[in-house]
């Protein structure tokens, strides 16, 4: 049992009732002479195993001596960005012990999936890695960011779609966050629309006129128009059609 509290094979519990197994004359008289104690009861046992390992420099908990787990709870934390409460569920154990196992976690070598993500984000926007890294208060892992392959590119807004930026902006008075939501496109990309001081309804692409056009002859109304198509009303409306 000492043994395997040293390595952190189990709780100090689970190494009691595994030794109980391990000897059908546990508990027995002749155990007395043995152990040293009175019989074999676990908080004997607690108290003896656990001087054993301060005495060793180690942990009374026994699970803390597993260094595994603490590599374990170090990557969670520094790859994946949980936090103790997340790595206890994970790891299964107390929250006390996750928290000690995150202390004296060795120096981040990498990023967390979140931060990846951010630094993708934000290399969108055109800021620098130097930039990104401070912005992030991570600026000890500039090279893990400048490191960062294969974010996914954002294309440009159309000329269309600044046009609708603008009218949402200036004649709806939408904010930029829902002229995002509308026209589901990053909001970075709607913040970066510099707008004149007044704009008229942005002229519908050919594609548009022409649907719009093709759909009222079936009989359909603006209104469903501009639904089906994701068009403000307006635009539709200002679409005129050929006799």
């Amino acid at each position: 049992m000492i043994e395997d509290c040293r390595i952190g094979a189990a709780s100090m519990e689970k190494l009691f009732d595994r030794g109980k197994k391990n000897y059908p004359t546990f508990n027995s008289t002749d155990c007395r002479d043995k152990a040293g104690v009175a019989y074999t009861f676990y908080a004997d046992v607690k108290r003896i195993v656990g001087q054993k390992m301060i005495n060793e420099s180690l942990q009374a908990d026994c699970v803390l001596n597993n260094k595994q787990t603490k590599r374990n709870a170090c990557f969670l934390k520094d790859g994946e960005g949980l936090n103790a409460t997340e790595i206890k569920d994970s790891l299964h154990i107390t929250l006390a012990q996750a928290q000690f196992f995150l202390t004296n976690c060795p120096p981040r070598t990498r990023l967390t999936k979140k931060e990846i993500r951010q630094v993708c984000n934000l290399r969108n926007t055109g800021m620098l890695d130097e930039k990104i890294a401070k912005a992030l208060g991570i600026p000890h892992l500039l090279q893990q960011v400048k490191n960062v392959t294969g974010c996914p590119t954002v294309p440009p807004l159309t000329v269309n779609e600044t046009k609708l930026v603008c009218y949402y902006r200036n004649v709806k008075k939408y904010p930029d966050d829902i002229i995002s939501f509308k026209l589901n496109r990053p909001v970075f990309l709607i913040k970066a629309v510099v707008c004149p001081t007044t704009q008229a309804p942005p002229t519908t692409t050919p594609a548009y006129v022409g649907t719009v056009c093709n759909l009222r002859k079936y009989g359909m109304k603006d209104p469903a128009i501009a639904k089906a198509l994701t068009l403000d009303i307006s635009i539709v409306k200002a679409v005129t059609c050929p006799p």
